[in-house]
């Protein structure tokens, strides 16, 4: 891990996707001596617009790494898992362009590019 200077954490907004979220934080921040110029963030995957009441609590429980935060979250969508299970499978971008988890992975692109811009 100490070869990467930018981490990008996938997490959905389960109890236990959580608990193991804080885990690797800390296994990040023992390494910091070896890579003091490192960075994170946290995306929030298989979001479910509807589970309102779940997103109020990941809010809560993730309030402490706001900074940390993307803004994009990546919705849970059918299409994804279809995409996958083709008998050729295929990225969602070639699959389905103008699909909502499509539009979710271009705003991610996005939001790296300006936070992380290459060198």
């Amino acid at each position: 891990m100490v070869a990467a200077r930018h981490f990008l954490i996938p997490a959905p907004p389960a109890g236990y996707a959580l608990r193991g979220l804080g885990d690797l934080l800390e296994t990040l921040h023992s390494i910091r001596r070896f890579m003091p110029a490192w960075d994170y963030r946290v995306l929030l995957t298989m979001v479910m617009a509807q589970a309102t009441v779940t997103n109020k609590m990941v809010a809560q429980a993730l309030e402490p790494l706001s900074d940390h935060l993307l803004a994009t979250r990546i919705a849970r969508c059918e299409i994804l898992n279809r995409a996958q299970t083709e008998d050729e499978p295929k990225d969602v971008m070639a699959y389905a362009p103008h699909s909502r988890a499509a539009q979710d992975y271009q705003s991610l692109t996005q939001e790296i590019l300006q936070l992380w811009p290459p060198h």
